[in-house]
């Protein structure tokens, strides 16, 4: 058996800590981004009795976690063991107590391997330098989201209705709210299961969104993805109309509202800049191309809810880091096999942001009344993207010396590939950096140890 502890110092206070771990986005806000993992099935808080069930993917394997909660002793101490694991025991105790500097938070695990004794003595120490890995990640994110939450957030609870919530963002960003005792709703296309859901077709210029009443903010998240292969006609058409007509429809039915929310974030990209070498922040006249002819008319396209008296605001995101999703998905099974490098000349702009900066961002949409329009949504770092190709090799230990020729992109993807691997802009934030808004992760080598754990 063995024991392995982590505690870390949080700058809040011990009932506000407690609170936070209580709530149903908890768990998803602690599973390590670079981990395959997946919450099956949840009941949504800690106290005695309640389960978790996960599935965990390893190369080709798949295992399930099940745990059940046991002790429950609020604002101090909680317990989870797993029912089913890869481990031979697991149990994880969770202890919280009040200190000069705020609140004091240790993690204790029991644990052991299911090996022959001599098999589980050589696989400890990977293993532990495994969990070393979780729970610094698990820390750190605890500290900076109880810091955003208390930054940003709104003082009294409120509530936020999201479409695209079953997303990167919109999952995240779901869980995040949950955590600061915000209520969420989901905007789904199919019926609804609850009173956390409402059912919603983008298609639709009559719907009624009266189920919305009490709203105070949506989130509009939802569209089909842009990158997900070569655009054809049809391709082409399916984008520019899910978010052109979404939004539009979306926006209307707010708009009929007796009582409509007071904001509307409604997401857009940096791709509305289109090839840029010079800086350019949201003062800049729209680029050109496909992709920012679909920004100008997806910002253009919630006029309705603007005309109505609702606070839009339309963050223009740039490359959100993630190890499963986006670009950074899609980059790692090449740089891990050491086939890493600059794409095209290298010298295009590459603006991107970490996830958690986006989502303290949206935080501050919601609350600060004097961010409307277009707000860009980017670390403050200027970057190209052999630099990006630099740091990332720097990160995984991997050489970034086979560049992606222009030529093989063109082949491979076309348009899509010109306008969004072989084309960037050096976007500045200029609207967030004078709102006061302090990055958590604007460095990005930082930024890609922590979500990679290798920190």
């Amino acid at each position: 058996m063995t024991d392995s502890v982590w505690s870390t110092l949080l700058p809040h206070r011990l009932e506000e800590v407690f609170e936070w771990h209580d709530q149903p986005g908890a768990l998803q806000r602690l599973l390590p981004p670079w981990e395959r993992v997946e919450v099956v099935a949840s009941s949504g808080h800690i106290r005695a009795g309640a389960e978790v069930h996960l599935q965990m993917r390893v190369g080709p394997l798949v295992s399930r976690w099940h745990a059940r909660h046991g002790v429950y002793e609020p604002p101090h101490h909680f317990e989870d063991e797993a029912v089913k694991s890869p481990f031979a025991f697991w149990r994880h105790s969770h202890h919280f107590c009040t200190v000069t500097e705020g609140t004091s938070l240790e993690d204790r695990v029991r644990w052991r391997l299911p090996f022959h004794r001599a098999v589980s003595w050589l696989l400890t120490p990977w293993v532990q330098r495994r969990l070393d890995a979780m729970f610094a990640f698990r820390h750190r994110r605890t500290q900076e989201d109880l810091a955003r939450l208390s930054r940003y957030g709104s003082n009294e609870p409120i509530t936020v209705a999201i479409t695209g919530s079953s997303g990167l963002v919109g999952q995240n960003l779901s869980a995040l709210l949950s955590t600061g005792g915000h209520r969420v709703i989901s905007l789904v296309r199919r019926d609804s299961s609850g009173d956390h859901e409402v059912k919603w077709d983008p298609r639709d210029s009559a719907m009624d969104l009266s189920a919305l009443h009490g709203v105070d903010v949506v989130v509009h998240l939802a569209g089909e993805p842009l990158a997900a292969g070569r655009w054809s006609r049809e391709r082409k058409h399916a984008i520019m109309e899910s978010r052109r007509q979404g939004t539009a429809n979306l926006a209307s039915a707010l708009a009929r509202m007796s009582t409509p929310p007071k904001t509307l974030i409604s997401a857009s990209a940096i791709g509305w800049y289109g090839d840029r070498e010079q800086p350019v922040d949201e003062r800049a006249e729209q680029g050109e191309g496909f992709l920012s002819d679909v920004c100008e008319a997806w910002e253009r396209a919630t006029v309705t809810a603007h005309e109505a008296g609702i606070r839009v605001v339309t963050p223009r995101i740039g490359v959100v880091l993630d190890p499963k999703h986006g670009a950074l998905g899609k980059m790692l099974p090449i740089w891990r096999a050491g086939l890493g490098g600059p794409v095209g000349s290298g010298e295009q702009g590459f603006s991107w942001v970490a996830l958690d900066d986006l989502l303290a961002a949206m935080l501050l949409m919601m609350t600060n009344s004097e961010l409307q329009g277009p707000v860009n949504v980017v670390s403050p770092q200027k970057t190209s993207n052999i630099q990006f190709a630099k740091a990332l090799g720097r990160v995984l230990g991997r050489p970034a010396l086979v560049p992606v020729p222009r030529l093989a992109i063109e082949l491979l993807y076309g348009q899509m590939g010109r306008e969004t691997v072989l084309s960037g802009a050096f976007v500045v934030p200029h609207k967030l950096s004078e709102a006061g808004f302090e990055w958590s992760q604007p460095d990005l080598e930082d930024a890609l140890r922590f979500i990679l754990g290798r920190s």
